[in-house]
């Protein structure tokens, strides 16, 4: 993170946390992403955290649908 990626992908990065812990940290993943022009791909089991992303996208049984 340090060099500033242009790609970030993470995946459940707030998997083990609690609610505000892992709000706290994906908002600094997507300031951080915002500041260095980067993008941010991530996966997550919570509608709050995908309804975050500019795009999403769902895998189900091995189809993906852009929603």
């Amino acid at each position: 993170l340090l060099r500033g990626p242009a790609l970030l992908l993470a995946d459940e990065p707030t998997g083990n946390l609690d609610d505000e812990t892992g709000r706290r940290v994906m908002s600094l993943l997507l300031r951080l992403v915002d500041e260095e022009a980067g993008t941010l791909v991530f996966v997550t089991h919570s509608r709050e955290l995908a309804a975050l992303a500019d795009e999403t996208w769902r895998a189900h049984s091995g189809e993906f649908e852009r929603l």
